[in-house]
């Protein structure tokens, strides 16, 4: 049972249809609501990637407003860090793998005692 139908049970309601056309409009976009997928890390950074190149695309526009270049380099950067913090880990994931390889391709120590 959903929060939503729990809460029209507490409320003695057992159907829709006892619900007015208002009440029901109200109880469809709240359930749309709580159905909506969740947010995830990626789809920030896509959006954050999205909204970069946009900002890059509008700032080509040489008449542009001064307050509105101001405006849109901020959001650039800021997007441009926050898919950098967002992308961070997996950076420094792929980079102690490689140093790993790395140091797997040198020559085994060797095991002879100094004399």
């Amino acid at each position: 049972m959903s929060v939503l139908d729990d809460f029209l049970s507490r409320l003695g309601i057992k159907s829709l249809s006892d619900l007015t056309a208002e009440e029901r409009e109200t109880y469809e976009r709240w359930q749309e609501a709580l159905s909506a997928p969740k947010l995830t890390v990626a789809d920030v950074e896509a959006f954050a990637r999205e909204e970069l190149a946009r900002c890059d695309e509008a700032l080509r526009d040489y008449a542009m407003p001064e307050q509105r270049r101001v405006f849109t380099q901020a959001t650039a950067r800021l997007c441009a860090h926050l898919v950098a913090m967002l992308t961070a880990p997996e950076r420094q994931k792929l980079q102690v793998q490689a140093q790993i390889e790395q140091l797997s391709k040198r020559s085994p120590p060797s095991n002879k005692q100094p004399a």
